[in-house]
């Protein structure tokens, strides 16, 4: 059987990154689709050279699960180690799911099966076209999302609690606003605003951010729950990250992936 090396590696390639953007819905996880197209790229380079190596049947299992939580942990983005594990565990029950379900499907539409070669749709195997509606949707979801924010209206009320505190604000989405933690979207809110909540000197956690007048350092906290009064609808949020300006503002600053994440 001839196996082609670039079509080997785009068909793996294909098939992780939908994985691995599958384990990013699930864990509701803060990494790049850059980062994902790396560790699916590194995945896909493994997939194809490993069977080189001629390996027996457990110890290629051991290896190949081995390979799976470094290529998740390139991958992803995690604040503890419980996250990782999360993600990580999403990415084994997906692959388990998605092969299963392909079994499935194929045996139920009578396609044929060929030893050490899989089975026979067409001269394109399944990653390639499975990775193209994955594209689509996401394109589609982007473009939905901008096309939303542009045509309602952007100023929102915000009720904001945390610990025992709480407080309700003005707030609007915008676009320019791309700071973020460790992946994670952060909205803005005053130093009057935030010290309603807490106390502001006690914050421990900082984020360097780019301004026209250099870089500073940003005050960020975690609050429990955000509320936000839209028209008639309402939306809760929890463990929902501020920033703290320096400036007198006059309504929050709300990230427009915030309501994404």
């Amino acid at each position: 059987m001839e196996v082609y090396v670039e079509l080997a590696i785009a068909e793996n390639f294909c098939m992780d990154f939908c994985l691995f953007y599958g384990a990013k819905c699930v864990t509701k996880n803060g990494c790049s689709y850059q980062r994902l197209a790396f560790s699916s790229l590194l995945c896909a380079c493994f997939a194809v050279t490993f069977p080189l190596f001629n390996l027996n049947a457990a110890l290629s299992t051991i290896i190949k699960f081995a390979f799976a939580a470094v290529g998740c942990l390139i991958g992803g983005k995690f604040l503890s180690y419980k996250g990782y594990i999360s993600f990580y565990a999403a990415f084994i029950f997906l692959s388990f799911l998605t092969g299963g379900a392909i079994i499935a499907i194929f045996s139920l539409a009578k396609t044929n099966y060929l030893p050490k070669a899989g089975y026979i749709l067409s001269s394109v195997p399944v990653g390639i076209p499975l990775f193209t509606c994955l594209i689509i949707v996401i394109s589609v979801k982007k473009f939905v999302r901008g096309f939303t924010l542009k045509h309602t209206k952007n100023t929102v009320v915000l009720r904001i609690f945390a610990g025992q505190n709480s407080t309700r604000i003005k707030a609007f989405y915008d676009s320019g606003n791309k700071i973020s933690y460790f992946g994670k979207s952060v909205n803005v809110i005053s130093k009057q605003v935030a010290n309603k909540l807490i106390d502001v000197s006690c914050i421990k956690n900082f984020i360097n951010i780019h301004t026209v007048t250099g870089n500073k350092k940003m005050a960020i906290f975690t609050a429990e729950k955000v509320i936000i009064y839209q028209d008639e609808k309402i939306k809760t949020y929890k463990n929902v990250l501020f920033g703290v300006s320096e400036q007198n503002l006059k309504s929050g600053v709300l990230s427009a992936d915030f309501s994404e994440e």
